[in-house]
Formats: C-alpha cells, sequence, structure tokens
C-alpha cells in the first residue's frame, strides 16, 4: 500500500507538469555536425565508437547480453555550392569474438537544399539517435547494431517549428522472391512555445513511426504486419548559471496499434504513460522515471518496456508499472573525442526485479579539409 501511494504520488507530482517529450539520455556524439561546410568544401570525416555495454537483465521481459564492439564510418564530403553536399564512404561494423564477421556497407548520399530551413537527403540518412526518438520508440543499441539506414529524408528547422520525416529501407525484393518487403518509416515535429532567450523552454513534441513487413509480389511464409507508434507531450526545462545548467520533467504518452490486426498473441492496441525528471550538469545527466503500460509494443524499440518478452514465447505482461534511471557521466578528451560511461537500473515493481545496464564508449570523430574547389562564394 505504501509503495502504491509513493508511486501515485510521484506521478502526480511529474504529471502536474505532463507531458514532456523524454531527453536522449545516451551516449553523446563526438562530432554532429560538419565543420566544413562552405561551398567547394573538399573534407574527410570519420565517425567511430568503440563501445561495451552490459545488460544484466533477470527478468522475464528481456534476457541479458553483452555488446562489445566497434563501428567507424570514414567519409569524403564535398560541398557544391550553398545548398548541395555529397557524401561517399562506408560503415564497419564489428562485435568483438572469432565467431563475429567484420560488417560493411556503402554509405553514399546527396543532400539538397530545396526552400529556405528545408532540406532533402536520399541514400544513406542522418538515423538512429539524429531522429531524436524516445528509447521506447527507437531503441538507442541500434546506433551501434544497425548504423546505417538507407532511403529519403525530409528536414526543416527554424525557430517556430523543427521537424523531420523519413523512411528506411531495410528489406528489398523482386517478384517470386521468399522473403518480405521491409521499411520503417517516421515523423518528429517539435514546436517550441516560448522565447530561444528565456530561461524556460516548453516545447510539444510529435512522433509517428511507422514499421512494415509485407509485399504483393513476395511469397514469404510469415504473417505480414503494420506496426504503428505515436506519441505525444510536453517538454518543460528551467536553465541555471550554476553547476547544475538545467532541470526539466518530462513524460510521453504512446500509443500502439497493429493496423492489420495480426499479432499472434492478440495484442492489437496498447498505450503507455512515461513521466519523469532529469537533471544536467556540464558533463553529467541524471534522469528517474516512471513507466506504466496496458498491452505495448513497438517495432524498433527498447524491448525493456514491451509488454510481452522477447525471450519467453507467449509470456504477456499486460499492465507493467516499471522505475528507470540513468547516470550519464562524459568528457571531451579532445576535439572530437569524448569518452562517456552510462549506468541504467529499470525497476520491474510488479515482478519485483532490479534489471541494470552499465556500458562506456569512446566516440572518435576526426575531421579535416582536404582542400577547396572552385571559387568561395
Amino acid at each position: 500500500m505504501i509503495k502504491r501511494t509513493l508511486l501515485l504520488c510521484f506521478g502526480m507530482v511529474v504529471g502536474g507538469c505532463l507531458l514532456i517529450g523524454q531527453p536522449l539520455v545516451w551516449h553523446p556524439l563526438a562530432s554532429p555536425h560538419y565543420k566544413y561546410n562552405s561551398s567547394g568544401d573538399l573534407s574527410f570525416k570519420m565517425e567511430s565508437s568503440f563501445f561495451f555495454i552490459n545488460n544484466e537483465f533477470f527478468g522475464d521481459i528481456v534476457e541479458g547480453y553483452t555488446l562489445p564492439g566497434f563501428v567507424a564510418e570514414p567519409a569524403v564530403i564535398y560541398h557544391v555550392g550553398d545548398n548541395f553536399r555529397f557524401r561517399a564512404g562506408a560503415s564497419f561494423q564489428q562485435l568483438y569474438g572469432d565467431n563475429e564477421k567484420l560488417k560493411v556497407k556503402p554509405i553514399l548520399s546527396a543532400t539538397i537544399g530545396l526552400f529556405q530551413n528545408f532540406q532533402l537527403t536520399m541514400g544513406a540518412i542522418e538515423g538512429n539517435l539524429h531522429h531524436s526518438l524516445p528509447d521506447a520508440l527507437f531503441h538507442y543499441e541500434r546506433s551501434l547494431t544497425q548504423p546505417v539506414e538507407n532511403g529519403f529524408q525530409l528536414m526543416y528547422n527554424s525557430s517556430q517549428l523543427q521537424g523531420r520525416a523519413w523512411m528506411n529501407w531495410e528489406q528489398f525484393i523482386r517478384k517470386g522472391d521468399t522473403i518480405p518487403e521491409i521499411f520503417t518509416s517516421g515523423v518528429v515535429l517539435r514546436k517550441p512555445l516560448l522565447s530561444p532567450d528565456s530561461k524556460w523552454s516548453l516545447d510539444i513534441p510529435f512522433n509517428a513511426l511507422v514499421m512494415h513487413r509485407g509485399g504483393q509480389i513476395s511469397d514469404f511464409d510469415e504473417e505480414g504486419t503494420s506496426f504503428l507508434n505515436l506519441s505525444t507531450g510536453v517538454d518543460l526545462k528551467r536553465k541555471y548559471d550554476g553547476y547544475v545548467e538545467s532541470v526539466g520533467l518530462y513524460g510521453h504518452y504512446f500509443l500502439y496499434k497493429d493496423l492489420k490486426d495480426a499479432n499472434p498473441l492478440g495484442l492489437n492496441k496498447g498505450n503507455a504513460l512515461y513521466t519523469g525528471m532529469i537533471m544536467e550538469s556540464e558533463q553529467s545527466m541524471l534522469m528517474l522515471g516512471y513507466w506504466r503500460a496496458d498491452n505495448f509494443l513497438s517495432s524498433r524499440g527498447n524491448p525493456i518496456y514491451h509488454s510481452v518478452s522477447d525471450y519467453l514465447p507467449g509470456r504477456v505482461f499486460d499492465k507493467r508499472e516499471m522505475i528507470n534511471g540513468s547516470l550519464l557521466w562524459y568528457k571531451d578528451v579532445h576535439e572530437g573525442v569524448v569518452f562517456s560511461f552510462l549506468f541504467e537500473g529499470f525497476y520491474d515493481i510488479a515482478g519485483g526485479n532490479l534489471d541494470y545496464s552499465y556500458s562506456f564508449r569512446i566516440a572518435f570523430s576526426p575531421e579535416f579539409l582536404i582542400t577547396r574547389l572552385g571559387e568561395r562564394r
């Protein structure tokens, strides 16, 4: 009874500022933007990560596992004029162990500025963490295990609205194939409500994600499906001038729907509520959250938030409550070099068990100008 009362009070306090878009508490990128972006610039950049993730999971939702490895993506970038960028390179991904093979994929993309604040990318898109989706919708580990997304992406960025829409084509089919067509598409919108000069920020986010598995011209055995996930809320944050740089409250309301009503366990729709608080300093982030779900699933999200076990066939937990927390510490060792350590805990209230994870990573993203071609305008 006391535990339930405390949880209710926690949910009411956080929910009073409901709802807020969950911040991305994960290993930071070393250099998320291009340093050389003037007309005629021909530059080299390599985004790389060396990581170790140990998920000590003991409950019935997710079985524990370890991810040691690296991702390296060297590429050459060429800016043609002020509204076109071409990128060519390769992605090298390896999980350590003699039984694991090095995965190599080409990286080719063309980005064009169509209108003011609006651009289109075709080929290898800015995916994974760049989508800025909650972990429950888009598992952060995918940035290390499946780093390349190919398709197209539309991006809009202004002081009044930020948004992106994309499609990641994951499996192509031809007539007579015995495999399904698979793609994921998403929309992310964020509407700021206060002036960027204010110490307070109040934003409204909206996220939509669809995963499709099917195809009319393919003859495959498995059941086709189309997953829809939606989330919305409100972001509230207060900036400070001291050691603590900001304090915020967050929360999301999530919806899940199998558009074909074909889930083998009968879970064709569900919802979830995620509320919590976060504190940021110059080199650290601390987050505490409360998750409550009814028959919730996501096609690309972290399975720790699901209502179905990922390793016990047929095990469904139609109502779940969980308290989770994250502690991130990172250090900018040098320009383009970041070390980070992350600890996460997940307490399942009904099961009474505590799962936890710890990971550390070195992100290395060197970038230099090769030459400048033509006249600079």
